[in-house]
């Protein structure tokens, strides 16, 4: 996922390449994301490069409920500027870009004028993962008593389980109610 870019950095303000991402593929520490497709818009701005994407792609994770492995489908955009090293194509002198922002180090178009976006993407993706991932909408989940997957088979365990602790509450709105006649 690596563009060059020399020629869009030489070029006027506002020029601008359409690329497309297909069928790519960026592992993780936490995931694995498979079938990465999209496309891409580089544009000139006056100092940096600006890259836009519509992204989809795969992931594997285990559903919430009833913990089953589950292909995700994700979906984002992604807006990132890149600073190039080479700052002179663009007509500007190495000493009017600041540079020195930790956070910005990965977003850098190197000495050779390639646009790196793997960690951008990688933002982008884990970004937009569920919290809670799910198999399918539905899914009943498993069984609290009985460790069943419900999705597969239904059990005979009581649904409606309540915590002792909280019985001295129970009473409260039916108080709070006859209290208002």
């Amino acid at each position: 996922m690596i563009f060059n870019v020399a020629g869009l950095l030489m070029g006027d303000i506002g020029g601008m390449r359409q690329h497309n991402l297909e069928n790519e593929r960026l592992d993780t520490e936490y995931a694995s994301f498979q079938d990465i497709t999209g496309p891409v818009r580089t544009l000139r701005t006056d100092r940096t490069i600006l890259v836009t994407a519509e992204i989809q792609a795969h992931v594997w994770e285990y559903c919430s409920r009833c913990l089953e492995p589950a292909m995700l489908q994700l979906t984002g955009d992604l807006e990132e500027e890149f600073h190039p090293l080479n700052s002179d194509l663009m007509g500007i002198h190495p000493g009017d870009v600041e540079t020195n922002d930790p956070f910005d180090q990965v977003f850098m178009i190197d000495e050779r004028n390639n646009l790196d976006l793997t960690e951008a993407l990688r933002q982008t993706l884990t970004g937009i993962m569920p919290i809670a991932p799910l198999c399918q909408p539905e899914c009943a989940g498993i069984c609290p008593t009985c460790s069943t997957n419900r999705n597969e088979h239904s059990c005979d365990c009581e649904r409606d389980i309540t915590d002792s602790r909280w019985d001295a509450l129970a009473g409260l709105t039916s108080r709070v109610a006859n209290s208002d006649n």
